[in-house]
């Protein structure tokens, strides 16, 4: 299994797949999204792509503040989600979307049916491949657990979202 945090953005965008982290890497491949307009990409790169709170800027608390974890802080969340999966591997459970503009914008919550979820970390169900956003909270440990499976907003971090294109930015 290959796995990988946050698939790296600048310098790789214009590669073909096959030069960069792609679901040929490995057997079974899994990435975790957490900043794909800054330092990581946004396009799906594994057979199971997890989009953190919609991939971008990651929620977090400041002072009892939300705030937005802009382009370093977002990226780096990746590697402290990962971990915290690992610690509570069957809290982190994300929702499939029918796109990556859906997981961008958390809208992966069908009216009227049921939806498919996958876990973060050692339990990821290889057998149901796909887009996933996977609801986090602004602290630690992260997960959002049962509580994600419905939709809801992330206040400044929806605005932020709101005004990202959901193509790549080439630099």
């Amino acid at each position: 299994m290959d796995q990988c945090l946050d698939p790296a953005g600048p310098c790789f965008r214009p590669l073909p797949p096959a030069a960069r982290f792609s679901r040929g890497a490995a057997r079974r491949v899994d990435a975790l999204h957490t900043n794909i307009d800054g330092f990581g990409i946004a396009e799906p790169t594994a057979d199971v792509d997890y989009y953190a709170s919609g991939g971008e800027y990651q929620p977090s608390m400041v002072g009892g503040f939300i705030l937005p974890c802009f382009t370093l802080c977002s990226h780096v969340r990746a590697a402290q989600l990962w971990a915290a999966a690992h610690d509570h591997p069957a809290q982190f459970i994300a929702v499939r979307c029918l796109s990556l503009t859906h997981a961008r914008r958390g809208d992966c919550y069908p009216a009227h049916t049921p939806v498919t979820t996958n876990l973060l970390g050692p339990d990821t169900d290889f057998d149901k491949p796909g887009i996933y956003y996977l609801p986090t909270n602004a602290t630690p440990p992260y997960y959002a657990g049962q509580s994600g499976l419905v939709k809801h907003e992330y206040g400044l971090n929806q605005f932020l979202k709101d005004s990202t294109p959901d193509t790549d930015l080439v630099l």
